[in-house]
């Protein structure tokens, strides 16, 4: 670029030169290089003049980026924040959710609000417990895996106007009675998953759990928790 502003300032000088009458020999070494001089010179206040614009623009950025991140930490605050008990709330709206990633750290508070499961088959470990709220309704849920990561997941939902009547309509669906505790158990033939449904006092469970965990497995667990 250098180059090509000297040529394009020395051409110029030189064609004024040349066509100016009262010159018959071309112009002096010296003032060639007196020509260049100048051209250097009008190069560098250029440059120094887009160095100081660039610089400005650069911290004019700069300050609007850090106001508009203030801004969005005022005005929009993180939703996760740490829980009691070691949990994790996370809050959005009017839905307030805890996220315990160790069963030991799930209040007491909850265990007797909710029913726990003390017998869980061999093989399986306790993965993630949920608890999420609203104004209507209240729900824990619990998730254990395996080394094959087949899931046991249950649901249990807090509400009068839950019950197992919802999937009677299912035709895959049966009502066993288990001593006092009536289960509704759904097949779907697309998911290698069988659902059990019961209903203690006001909280309806739901037990989703592989076609490879047996029934009487599943018979344990809940006698052992009701």
């Amino acid at each position: 670029m250098k180059d090509n502003d000297d040529i394009k300032i020395i051409g110029e000088k030189l064609r004024a030169e040349y066509l100016s009458d009262d010159m018959e020999e071309g112009p002096s070494p010296e003032m060639v290089a007196r020509w260049i001089a100048i051209a250097d010179q009008r190069r560098t206040r250029i440059h120094r003049r887009k160095k100081m614009l660039l610089s400005v623009a650069s911290c004019a950025a700069v300050l609007l980026l850090c106001i508009g991140v203030t801004v969005t930490c005022i005005l929009k605050p993180s939703s996760a924040v740490a829980g009691n008990e070691g949990g994790t709330k996370i809050e959005s709206g009017s839905e307030i959710k805890d996220v315990y990633n160790a069963e030991e750290d799930i209040p007491e508070n909850i265990r007797e609000e909710f029913i726990m499961f003390p017998y869980i088959p061999e093989g399986y470990e306790f993965s993630e417990a949920t608890v999420e709220s609203n104004k209507k309704i209240k729900k824990f849920e619990l998730l254990y895996i395996n080394k094959d990561n087949e899931e046991i997941y249950i649901k249990e939902i807090q509400s009068n106007n839950e019950d197992i009547s919802s999937i009677i309509a299912n035709p895959n669906t049966k009502i066993e009675q288990w001593d006092d505790i009536q289960v509704s158990i759904s097949s779907y033939p697309d998911e290698n998953t069988l659902v059990y449904i019961f209903a203690q006092n006001s909280i309806t469970i739901r037990i989703d759990a592989s076609k490879t965990v047996n029934k009487e497995t599943i018979v344990n667990l809940i006698k052992n928790a009701v």
